[in-house]
């Protein structure tokens, strides 16, 4: 799904009457402080809950980290969601993909400026129009490459998934046309390169944040989200198409990711925690799409009225939606994920941005 931060300063209006959206309305307070900021979310997504909505909502502001579940994650068996449930990330899955890139660049196994064609050559056939394409034109939507090749649900096999976007016509290359086949191609791209499964790259550069990758062995007690539309069971992402390792390759490296909200905070401090050119490289402003917005390595980049920065991605497949906003240089995160095809989980995570960014308006 394209990121929405030009959506962001048009919901605001509509954030203040959310009854428009089928959510209570919401006024942020004129004066507060960081902790009474996560009292009035917790008693506003009380409202919420009691409206329907059902998804979790992960907070950190200030020294403060919460996770507030909303309804049930699993109707059937009588599953509220918690810290713990997981939950499909959707396109958030592109800026997992661009830091690990980020990181692979930093300790200089990949080169993100390289032409794939001789990078790859005698494992995966590049043509000629797409030999000099390179990592950072794929991450950045300015390859050229379609935006899609097929639905997500098509039990597609990297080979067959490289050759039918090798296939592809390029248009406009380097002007920025946000789509799915870059992400996917530079995910193959880089299993080729380093000789190891993407997931297993994936997992070990998040080590330590918990994100189960694609195709996740579910421990003993591990909850996962269950979608919902039209009043009926949609199901897990798990228990859609898949390959034996993951989800097809029209999916891989674009979406498809499970994680909890114990897991996305965990992340946070993972990103900290990586060098200073990893996280300039994969949250710089690359290339400017319009409206003030850039696009990095899978987030959209851009700065505040205050003058500082925030990055802001969402995701999701019509049933399930995901979004994250991080303050970064106030360090204030917000991630909320909803289950019901109906819901709009956008107008939701906008509406608490909102109260967020009055808060941060006055600090």
């Amino acid at each position: 799904m394209r990121p929405s931060l030009l959506r962001l300063l048009a919901f605001i209006a509509l954030a203040a009457c959310g009854d428009a959206a089928g959510l209570p309305p919401y006024t942020a307070p004129v004066a507060i402080t960081d902790a009474q900021l996560v009292d009035d979310v917790r008693n506003y997504l009380a409202l919420v809950e009691e409206g329907g909505t059902s998804g979790v909502v992960a907070l950190r502001v200030g020294d403060t980290e919460r996770v507030f579940g909303l309804g049930s994650a699993d109707r059937e068996n009588a599953r509220a969601f918690g810290p713990d449930t997981l939950v499909p990330l959707g396109s958030l899955t592109k800026g997992m993909l661009g830091l690990l890139v980020a990181r692979l660049a930093e300790e200089g196994s990949v080169d993100v400026d390289a032409p794939l064609g001789p990078a790859l050559e005698g494992v995966l056939a590049v043509p000629a129009d797409k030999a000099d394409l390179t990592l950072h034109e794929l991450l950045t939507h300015t390859s050229g490459l379609p935006g899609s090749l097929g639905a997500d649900d098509e039990r597609l096999a990297r080979d067959a998934f490289w050759e039918r976007a090798m296939a592809a016509p390029l248009r406009e290359r380097g002007t920025f046309r946000y789509g799915n086949v870059g992400y996917s191609v530079a995910a193959a791209a880089l299993e080729a390169m380093t000789g190891e499964p993407h997931e297993r790259s994936l997992a070990r550069a998040l080590d330590g944040t918990g994100i189960t990758g694609f195709r996740y062995d579910a421990p003993s007690g591990a909850q996962l989200a269950v979608g919902y539309r039209g009043g009926r069971r949609w199901g897990t992402l798990l228990e859609q198409p898949r390959l034996e390792d993951g989800p097809g390759w029209n999916l891989r490296g674009n979406g498809g990711l499970l994680a909890s909200m114990a897991d996305v905070l965990a992340w946070r401090r993972w990103v900290l925690a990586q060098a200073p050119g990893v996280r300039s490289r994969a949250l710089a402003q690359h290339v400017e799409y319009g409206g003030g917005s850039f696009y990095g390595y899978g987030f959209d980049v851009r700065d505040s009225p205050r003058g500082t920065r925030f990055i802001d991605h969402d995701g999701g497949n019509g049933i399930f939606f995901a979004r994250l906003t991080w303050w970064t240089d106030e360090d204030v995160l917000l991630v909320t994920a909803t289950n019901v095809a109906e819901q709009d989980g956008n107008v939701l995570h906008v509406t608490l941005a909102e109260a967020i960014i009055a808060r941060l308006n006055r600090r």
